[in-house]
């Protein structure tokens, strides 16, 4: 069962959370540019140009796309404080 922690914030977990917030957003546009430019990346880079040979190029745009979005996805997920990162 999940509960939230209700303990008032130290200024670590604060800083913390403002350095987590900025890496899930700017992971998150990277990977949002990177599926709207996702037939350059196929047609450009040699990875690409590899899964174009292997799928054909339609199915290498979209696999590229899905990877990306699944990108975006996680980088907002992590920028809400959805997904945390591991504390050592």
């Amino acid at each position: 069962m999940l509960t939230a922690d209700l303990r008032p914030l130290t200024a670590d977990k604060r800083a913390m959370r403002k350095e987590q917030m900025f890496i899930g957003s700017v992971f998150a546009l990277i990977c949002l540019a990177a599926v709207w430019h996702g037939r350059w990346l196929v047609a450009h880079t040699p990875k690409g140009q590899g899964l174009a040979r292997r799928l054909g190029e339609a199915k290498a745009v979209w696999l590229v796309r899905g990877v990306f979005a699944a990108g975006a996805v996680f980088g907002a997920l992590l920028a809400a404080d959805v997904i945390r990162p591991v504390q050592w």
